[in-house]
């Protein structure tokens, strides 16, 4: 956590250092867009949407410092460019830091371990993280440790998306896509300063378990999620156009069925133990106002390798208004190969506005052997409960 609280105020020194001249504050005083700080009640290294929410805070926070640099520099291409870069770096170092919590979360579930931040290094940022383990764990809890960064960094950007139905800034472009990418980078780079890495590791561990899945195959899995998930050509084409002519904002890709706004669906790439799924998810409606998000999970074992043994199918509606609360009812269900059922996750999550832009978050969940919540989030069979505060700004 501490790591996380020092994260949170370098970030705000940098963007303060970023502001403009009082001569041009006028001109950004109002922000284009609404950003929300979310705060749960719950170790982000216990709690996979803890560590979401709170990585999604630091984003928010990013983003409102450099939409005013973006605004600023937007006249210049190398002051474009300078300013893409920055933001970029701001971005990845909150990508990397959600991750590695994810690594640690996993590990701390079978035992004894611990992991601090030592800085060792500015460039090669995997160097600075020192973790110890005092318990032999098996290779199913080593694998799954192994695959809890890059899961985490596939749910935060379906948070960017999930929250930018409408409009679509730079800097939520630039996050979603270094999110959404980030096993591709991971491939294609490896870790800096080391060999292997989670890719390697991730293959290897399924290997030896007798899952033929090479490389090649991990690439392809991960790649064709990417290039057939609409939002990567959104957040892509927003960055285009802010470096070639300063545009700050575009409207995502939505489908209309007469006054029904849909998206395309996202295809998020998860893995598993036993191989990866793809979750794909499409919402009808708007964001903050009473919306359906419709998912369906396939295994993809066709695609290389891989002994996933189950679909995923079911319904989010968000925001109902009653009796003064937000309620966002959900209901998932899993099936077998052969169609019979194998578990569910059903929940019910509760906003109460305390006053204008804060509201308090209750969120209550019965999950039983779900493939997304139970077996890539790590949620405990049984119930859960999340309580946390929202704050718009």
């Amino acid at each position: 956590m501490g790591f996380w609280r020092n994260l949170l105020g370098s970030a705000i020194l940098s963007g303060s250092l970023l502001l403009p001249s009082a001569a041009n504050a006028q001109q950004i005083r109002k922000p284009r867009i609404e950003r929300e700080i979310k705060i749960d009640f719950a170790d982000p290294e216990e709690n996979f949407e803890a560590n979401s929410n709170l990585w999604y805070s630091l984003d928010q926070v990013i983003g409102k410092e450099t939409e005013v640099l973006y605004k600023n520099w937007r006249e210049n291409f190398g002051k474009r460019l300078l300013g893409l870069a920055i933001n970029g770096e701001l971005i990845y170092i909150n990508d990397f830091v959600s991750h590695e919590d994810a690594h640690n979360r996993e590990m701390k579930r079978y035992g004894d371990a611990t992991a601090k931040f030592e800085f060792n290094s500015l460039l090669e940022l995997n160097k600075n993280v020192i973790r110890y383990k005092k318990y032999e764990s098996t290779l199913e809890q080593h694998l799954s440790a192994v695959v809890a960064g890059l899961n985490q960094n596939e749910h935060n950007s379906y948070m960017t998306f999930k929250n930018n139905l409408d409009t679509l800034s730079v800097h939520d472009s630039v996050s979603f896509f270094m999110n959404k990418a980030y096993d591709l980078f991971y491939i294609v780079t490896g870790p800096a300063g080391e060999t292997g890495g989670d890719p390697e590791n991730y293959i290897n561990f399924l290997n030896e378990q007798d899952i033929s899945l090479t490389k090649k195959d991990y690439f392809v899995q991960a790649w064709l999620a990417d290039l057939f998930s609409v939002q990567t050509a959104d957040s892509l084409e927003t960055i285009h156009h802010y470096l070639a002519d300063g545009q700050l904002t575009k409207k995502p890709t939505r489908m209309y069925f007469g006054n029904i706004a849909v998206t395309p669906p996202l295809i998020n790439h998860y893995l598993t133990t036993k191989g990866s799924f793809y979750n794909i998810t499409s919402i009808v409606g708007a964001t903050g106002k009473t919306s359906a998000e419709l998912s369906f999970a396939t295994p993809i074992n066709f695609l290389g390798g891989g002994e996933v043994g189950n679909y995923r199918a079911g319904l989010q509606i968000n925001n109902l208004r009653a009796l003064g609360l937000k309620l966002s009812p959900s209901y998932h269900f899993d099936t077998n190969l052969s169609g019979q059922q194998t578990g569910y996750s059903a929940g019910l999550q509760i906003n109460k506005s305390l006053r204008k832009n804060v509201d308090l978050r209750v969120k209550a969940e019965y999950n039983k052997d779900d493939l997304l919540e139970n077996i890539v989030k790590g949620e405990d069979n049984g119930w859960n409960f999340v309580v946390g505060v929202d704050v718009r700004f």
